[in-house]
């Protein structure tokens, strides 16, 4: 119930009754509370000021389509055993509860016909605006302003839900409310100054008294059965001048060249072998990065068999934190090969190198953030939102509900159903 200022009110008193199909009617269980024969300052004062009047409730079943509303006041003619009024004498009630079932609990049933509730002009704040209608009912407004459209009076409100820059954050929450950002960044673009190039190396792995030179195999190596190897990958900046931000080297297992980073559900599931945190590094400082592996006949949860070519992928900045520019973006995956030799005679050990030259680098996901446009099926858009990358995508397609979905981004046109 809205509050009021006492000598700013308007009554209209109406006793209409409502026309009403008796086939669709049943009882309905209401609570009310008398406030009298007619309604004088005082009682409309406390209406508005939504205060307790200290009397009893009558508990009555009414013979209606639709309960009674809430908070609302009617004029009622009801028998309830009060002398003080004369018989079959309208009087008004206020509705503290209503149901739609009756209840055992009534002491009345009325099947009358009810009019309309009386309207009770409450504007607390003296504007002129009834508080059922203002979007600022405590502070006056009467042009009743609202940039935002949120319902809530300018005057009223502390918060910006407009989105100037069609980023997907609203500008309260946006630091850059005229350009266009992730929400992983507060609806800021990441800047330019903090860009890198990041780059992947392998130099040698060694084995017991052999060392295998990365610069002059050419060819795809062994990895033995129950053989241990120590691998070291080098991790460079060759950005000029810059920095990154530390980030992950992500180091994944597959059994098919192709199958990462677009991993076909139709194949083994490539296996995350190891992740590291490569630090922030200086422009052309370098961190190397070494790991053991001792073979058997399973490489994590892939399956490993005699003679069969098995690759390994480095993806550096696998999370998308750091901002490169586009020339960078082919360097950021690397793949290698090796044989698994599981006949026990063998010696040697494993190294990973070069397998071919037909990766293809446009795989890699972009480390700029950009704009995702979802359409329904006739293409009406559903929803846009600038992303960091292609895990805040994915992250808001899922968060869509069940249907068809068409999904565009600055590099394709796709389709989703969920």
């Amino acid at each position: 119930m809205m509050k009021t200022k006492t000598k700013n009110y308007i009554l209209l008193l109406t006793f209409l009754t409502l026309s009403i199909s008796l086939s669709a009617q049943s009882h309905k269980y209401h609570r009310l509370v008398k406030l009298g024969t007619s309604l004088t300052d005082n009682i409309i004062n406390s209406v508005c000021n939504n205060q307790d009047f200290d009397v009893p409730t009558l508990k009555v079943n009414i013979r209606l389509n639709t309960p009674l509303a809430v908070g609302k006041i009617y004029l009622i003619n009801i028998t309830d055993g009060d002398l003080s009024i004369p018989y079959n004498t309208p009087t008004y009630y206020l509705v503290e509860l209503a149901s739609n079932s009756s209840n055992s609990d009534a002491e009345n049933i009325i099947t009358a016909p009810i009019g309309l509730p009386e309207f009770i002009f409450c504007d607390s704040d003296g504007d002129e605006v009834s508080d059922e209608d203002d979007n600022c009912p405590t502070i006056p407004n009467t042009d009743q302003k609202d940039l935002d459209g949120d319902g809530i009076g300018d005057v009223c409100d502390n918060q910006d839900n407009r989105d100037f820059d069609n980023d997907g954050v609203e500008n309260y929450e946006d630091q850059c409310p005229n350009e266009a950002g992730p929400a992983s960044n507060n609806g800021c673009p990441f800047p330019d100054l903090i860009t890198a190039n990041l780059t992947i190396k392998t130099k040698t792995a060694t084995g017991g008294s052999i060392t295998y030179d990365y610069d002059k195999i050419t060819y795809t190596p062994p990895l033995f059965y129950n053989k241990s190897a120590e691998f070291s990958v080098k991790v460079k900046n060759k950005g000029a001048g810059k920095t990154n931000r530390s980030c992950e080297l992500h180091v994944v297992i597959a059994a098919n060249k192709n199958s990462y980073p677009d991993w076909n559900p139709g194949e083994a599931q490539p296996y995350v072998y190891r992740d590291f945190t490569v630090p922030v590094l200086e422009s052309g400082e370098e961190k190397t990065f070494k790991f053991t592996e001792n073979m058997f006949d399973y490489m994590g949860s892939i399956p490993l068999y005699d003679e069969v070519t098995y690759y390994m992928f480095f993806h550096i900045d696998w999370r998308e934190v750091t901002n490169e520019p586009p020339s960078a973006f082919s360097n950021n995956i690397n793949r290698y090969a090796f044989k698994y030799i599981k006949d026990k005679s063998s010696g040697g050990i494993g190294i990973i190198v070069p397998i071919d030259s037909d990766f293809d680098s446009k795989s890699s996901i972009s480390n700029r953030s950009y704009n995702v446009a979802i359409f329904d099926l006739q293409g009406i858009l559903i929803k846009q939102k600038t992303v960091a990358n292609e895990q805040e995508e994915q992250t808001l397609i899922q968060e869509l509900p069940k249907g068809f979905y068409i999904i565009k981004n600055d590099q394709r046109t796709y389709k989703v159903a969920k």
